[in-house]
């Protein structure tokens, strides 16, 4: 019918307890403490987990040690139009910036197992980016893990990590991956989303 628009919602996140874990960093737990069959009037379950487990956005604080935690980052920068790309090199640098996003997008989405480098980084930051996300645990190249992470969070650029974006096109859409408000927090898990219209 002429008038009406349709949208799908395609789910971007990795199931918690069987995503990869970032070398070093906790598994995530869940310990049932009630139980309706064995005669609790409920279910219910504990959870212990690091904050930067499976798809989870980054606060300054991550590595600035005077950044604000993720309650404190802007909700606005986490929903929006998007643009998904994908890399199949290794890493993300200026040269892919500059040949394969247009100027104007904010929200940036790499599919693929590549990460950024420190140059990829500042050119994101450069072209006022909001927002960038990848598959990896880990926006960085493995053997820097500090600089495209200082860069991009020293200009307040929200990280998201650990995104699945196997069955996604290259294209525009909407995101939406809202941090849990969990005060001074490095990190918190998000269940990412984009709005295909």
């Amino acid at each position: 019918m002429r008038g009406i628009a349709y949208m799908k919602i395609i789910d971007i996140t990795r199931e918690l307890f069987s995503a990869v874990v970032f070398q070093g960093d906790p598994s995530p737990e869940a310990k049932r403490i009630m139980s309706i069959s064995n005669d609790a009037v409920c279910n219910l379950t504990a959870v212990s987990m690091c904050v930067h487990n499976a798809t989870h956005i980054d606060a300054p604080f991550h590595f600035i040690d005077s950044g604000y935690g993720v309650d404190a980052i802007d909700l606005e920068k986490c929903y929006g139009k998007a643009l998904v790309v994908e890399c199949n090199d290794d890493s993300i640098d200026s040269g892919f910036i500059t040949s394969k996003v247009p100027i104007g997008v904010k929200r940036l989405l790499v599919k693929g197992r590549a990460t950024f480098t420190a140059d990829g980084a500042e050119e994101s930051v450069k072209r006022g980016m909001v927002l960038v996300g990848v598959e990896n645990q880990s926006v960085a190249v493995a053997h820097d893990c500090q600089s495209a992470h200082k860069v991009l969070l020293e200009s307040e650029v929200v990280i998201l990590e650990g995104l699945k974006l196997d069955a996604v096109g290259e294209g525009e859409y909407t995101l939406c991956a809202f941090p849990l408000k969990m005060r001074d927090l490095d990190g918190s898990p998000c269940r990412a989303v984009l709005i295909q219209e």
